[in-house]
C-alpha cells in the first residue's frame, strides 16, 4: 500500500512538472516573458491553432492534478483515520476483542495481537 501512496505522489509531482513546462513554452510563444503575467504585444496576430491546443491541454492538465490530488489527500486522511481508531483500540481494550472491528489485543504477548485488516 505503501509504494502505490509513493507512486502516486510521483505521479501528481510529474504531472505539476509538465503543467510549469507547458506554462513556459506557451507564454514564451506569446512572445511573453515566462511566468510573467504580463499582457501580449499590441498590434500581435491572433492565436494560432497549436496555442489554442496547448492552452486547453494546460488547462486539461491543471483539471487532472487537482483531482488527482485531492484524492490522494482523502486517501491520506482516510489512513489517518483508520491508524488513529487502531491505535485507540489497542490503547483502551487491553486483552480483548472488540466486537465492531473483530481485533483481538493481547497485551501481555503482543505477538499475538490480531488486527484485522482494514478497507479504504
Amino acid at each position: 500500500m505503501f509504494s502505490k501512496t509513493l507512486i502516486g505522489f510521483a505521479l501528481i509531482a510529474c504531472i505539476a512538472i509538465i503543467v510549469y513546462v507547458n506554462r513556459v513554452t506557451l507564454e514564451g510563444m506569446e512572445g511573453k516573458a515566462p511566468l510573467e503575467g504580463k499582457a501580449p504585444l499590441e498590434g500581435k496576430a491572433p492565436l494560432n491553432p497549436e496555442m489554442v491546443a496547448l492552452k486547453k491541454q494546460i488547462e486539461d492538465t491543471d483539471t487532472m492534478y487537482s483531482e488527482l490530488k485531492n484524492a490522494f489527500d482523502d486517501q491520506t486522511n482516510r489512513i489517518q483515520a483508520n491508524a488513529h481508531m487502531l491505535l485507540s483500540l489497542v490503547r483502551d481494550t487491553p486483552n480483548k476483542t472488540n466486537s465492531i472491528t473483530r481485533a483481538n489485543v493481547d497485551m501481555d504477548d503482543p505477538s499475538k495481537t490480531r488486527i484485522p485488516s482494514v478497507a479504504l
